[in-house]
């Protein structure tokens, strides 16, 4: 399991040298990436992440911020996206930010199970 902390406001991330500084991390072994946006999937990729679970987005939160956040992060802005050996859930969460109310959303509170496969766990 891999955490990496999201980058302050007017500061990059460079994903790839973050990874390398992970101490322990075999992509040959199931992984799991904790990242808070839905964003750095092709990295993610390319450093054998199998798991990456998300949030962020809030599914817009408020409308019309739905349109807002389909349009930044387009299809990974909520929900469960397979490709190949790498899987992404953004959740919509339960938080918010700025006014203190949800509209034309739903929150969510995400329960993933996770079974082995006899030789990958």
């Amino acid at each position: 399991m891999v955490g990496i902390s999201y980058p302050d406001r007017g500061h990059a991330l460079n994903f790839a040298e973050k990874m390398a500084s992970v101490k322990g991390f075999n992509p040959a072994q199931p992984s799991i990436l904790l990242y808070h946006s839905p964003t750095q999937i092709a990295e993610a990729k390319a450093a054998g992440i199998n798991l990456q679970l998300s949030g962020h987005v809030h599914q817009g939160q408020l409308f019309p911020f739905q349109l807002v956040t389909r349009m930044m992060f387009g299809k990974y802005h909520h929900g469960l996206h397979v490709e190949g050996d790498y899987t992404l859930y953004t959740s919509s969460g339960t938080g918010l930010w700025g006014p203190t109310m949800r509209t034309g959303n739903h929150p969510e509170i995400v329960v993933i199970r996770l079974e082995g496969t006899g030789d990958r766990i």
